[in-house]
């Protein structure tokens, strides 16, 4: 699967009754680090104030920078205070959000090198009761629960950070409307979804992505579609997710 040490996780998850094994993820898409970025039109809905969500993506990095690097974020830029970032830091996975008072709510895990060139699934939930932090189906960070809105605007990053880039492939980035539960995650997150999940805001299999606008597809029922800047359509390949 990702790698070895999630491939063990998930056998243990699979003969455990708590896993089913899906069929691989078609296309991905392989982030350069210097200025590749989509970007994504949303309203951001599910972010406004004490509403739960959830971010999830599969990710295979080795990028060596080490600062606040954004795998899926809503940051706005330099000055922005509201926002949420699924990333790491010093190859520490974190999901984090901030409001408007600065106000922040960070989930962090030194368990394991996330940008290890190996594929990991991430996913971050913010709830009434917590924010958390979720890799390879297992929780390994909880923080106190930060319920203030954090939306941002009206655009989503992929792979970018108010211009730091992060390098690698992306692939099955899921943002839903509620706090997915630990059973919820491990049964979907090596499967595809059909896109008319309940509570499913928006969904990117990567597959046939364009470097068109709007190339991007969201494959949920809401069409929030991303574009690819700064890209060509030979960073576009079959993903290991």
């Amino acid at each position: 699967m990702k790698s070895w040490k999630s491939t063990i996780i998930l056998l243990l998850l699979f003969f455990s009754g708590g896993y089913t094994m899906g069929q691989g993820s078609g296309d991905c898409i392989d982030f350069d680090g210097g200025n590749d970025v989509v970007e994504i039109t949303d309203n951001q809905s599910f972010a406004a104030s004490g509403l739960d969500f959830t971010v999830e993506c599969w990710i295979k990095s080795s990028d060596g920078s080490s600062t606040n690097m954004a795998f899926v974020t809503n940051y706005g830029g330099g000055a922005q205070n509201p926002f949420f970032m699924l990333g790491f830091d010093n190859s520490n996975a974190f999901f984090w959000v901030r409001d408007a008072s600065r106000t922040s709510s960070q989930a962090t895990t030194s368990k394991g090198n996330v940008v290890d060139g190996t594929w990991h699934h991430l996913a971050g939930v913010r709830s009434s009761t917590g924010t958390f932090l979720y890799l390879d189906g297992v929780l390994v960070s909880t923080a106190a629960a930060q319920t203030a809105a954090v939306n941002s605007g009206s655009t989503i990053s992929l792979m970018d950070h108010f211009n730091r880039y992060t390098a690698g492939q992306l692939d099955e980035v899921r943002i839903w409307d509620d706090a997915r539960t630990l059973t919820e995650l491990r049964d979907n997150m090596c499967q595809k979804l059909s896109g008319s999940e309940s509570n499913l805001h928006s969904y990117y299999t990567m597959d046939g992505a364009t470097t068109a606008s709007s190339g991007v597809a969201d494959e949920s029922t809401n069409s929030f579609d991303g574009s690819m800047l700064n890209m060509t359509a030979g960073d576009v390949v079959v993903s290991g997710a």
